[in-house]
This record gives C-alpha cells, sequence and structure tokens, in this order.
C-alpha cells in the first residue's frame, strides 16, 4: 500500500499525463479550427447557381431518407 508520499507523486504523474492528453486535444482542436475556416471560405465562394445544385441535393437526400433518421443535415444550412 502507497503511504502519503506515493499517492502524492502518483497524483503528480497523473496530472502531467493529463495535461499532455489536454495540450494534444487543444492542438488538434485548433487545427480544426483552421480547417473549418478553410472549408468556410471556399463555401463562401461557390457561385451562386451551383449553391443551386446542392439545395436540389439537399432535397433529394431529405426525400429518400426514412422518416426516422436523424444526423444529416442539408449542405447548405
Amino acid at each position: 500500500m502507497l503511504g502519503t508520499d506515493g499517492y502524492l507523486r502518483q497524483a503528480a504523474h497523473n496530472f502531467q499525463i493529463a495535461e499532455a492528453h489536454l495540450m494534444d486535444a487543444e492542438k488538434q482542436l485548433h487545427q480544426l479550427v483552421e480547417r473549418l475556416e478553410y472549408c468556410s471560405k471556399l463555401i463562401k465562394n461557390i457561385p451562386g447557381d451551383e449553391l443551386m445544385l446542392w439545395e436540389q441535393v439537399d432535397t433529394i437526400i431529405h426525400d429518400t431518407q426514412p422518416a426516422d433518421a436523424t444526423g444529416l443535415k442539408p449542405v447548405g444550412s
């Protein structure tokens, strides 16, 4: 059984591991934000006639989904 000193060392080690995981998660989230901002710029540059095409695709997809299907959002939303 660990003594007080052992538990403190173990807690410090666990904190260091958790901190490393959080730093990695933060890095991944920043990369995701950059990718989403890039996608947003691309989408904003889509010509209007192409947007109409995507709205038609959304309608077709929505109309062919089972009534209880969830999770798919229209591209234009």
